[in-house]
């Protein structure tokens, strides 16, 4: 084997390694998810996220990106994993309150076997800079398509089911049922689904991804008074069947 083509051959080999550890690479860094529905009722109320690695923490901060907002209504939610609580937080002005929440029960469900297997289908298109790959799941109750990247790895579907526990988002949230299949080993940038009885539409897009990026100021409490609430008492919104 002559030299150019050895380096060719090493060069190729670096790259494919390269490339297979960044495709495995833990998700740290910020996203804003959009839900939207055909129900003129729900409102398009985007969650601006911030997620550390495991080796960060593993904290996930979740603001409400609403009108109220701009008034000065801050409200956000924490989860935290390592101890099985969220903290739910609301701050108008100097008017700082929490709530911290002990729900063990709340992680276990959204680390409950997966009930759907989705199906690869040959179709890729971009998202966010980002190649996708796209799934089909068909269930008793909708019809989704599902869009993966394989360049980063984050479980968007766990941190869904956290976010369908939490009665401060908006019902839209609680719709579909494409969080109960199968983990897609990637992270899913795009949702459609369509409900086969009602025939009512279901979107969830990821956008502005930043890898590697902080926004502390979802993490912080400074100035809360925050209250606690102990295992096994009724909070949060309760797991359905939709």
């Amino acid at each position: 084997m002559n030299k150019a083509l050895l380096y060719l051959t090493l060069l190729i080999a670096l790259i494919l390694v390269s490339n297979n550890t960044f495709a495995q690479k833990e998700f740290s860094g910020t996203f804003t998810m959009h839900i939207l529905t055909s129900d003129k009722t729900d409102k398009e109320i985007p969650l601006s996220w911030y997620l550390q690695s495991k080796k960060e923490g593993g904290k996930m901060a979740m603001q409400i990106m609403d009108d109220q907002l701009a008034k000065g209504v801050n409200k956000r939610v924490i989860f935290n994993p390592s101890d099985s609580t969220w903290l739910m937080l609301m701050g108008v002005n100097k008017i700082k309150q929490g709530t911290k929440i002990h729900r063990a029960a709340m992680f276990r469900d959204s680390t409950e076997s997966p009930i759907y297997t989705p199906l690869k289908v040959k179709e890729t298109k971009i998202i966010n800079g980002y190649q996708c790959y796209k799934f089909t799941l068909k269930t008793k109750k909708n019809i989704s398509e599902i869009w993966v990247t394989n360049q980063i790895q984050c479980n968007i579907g766990f941190i869904y089911k956290l976010l369908r526990h939490c009665g401060m988002i908006e019902t839209s949230a609680r719709k579909g049922d494409w969080y109960r299949s199968k983990y897609i080993k990637g992270m899913i940038l795009e949702i459609h689904s369509q409900n086969l009885v009602t025939k009512e539409d279901y979107t969830m897009k990821i956008t502005d991804l930043q890898l590697a990026v902080t926004k502390k100021e979802l993490l912080d409490t400074d100035g809360y008074r925050i209250s606690v609430i102990p295992e096994g008492q009724n909070c949060g919104v309760q797991e359905s069947d939709n």
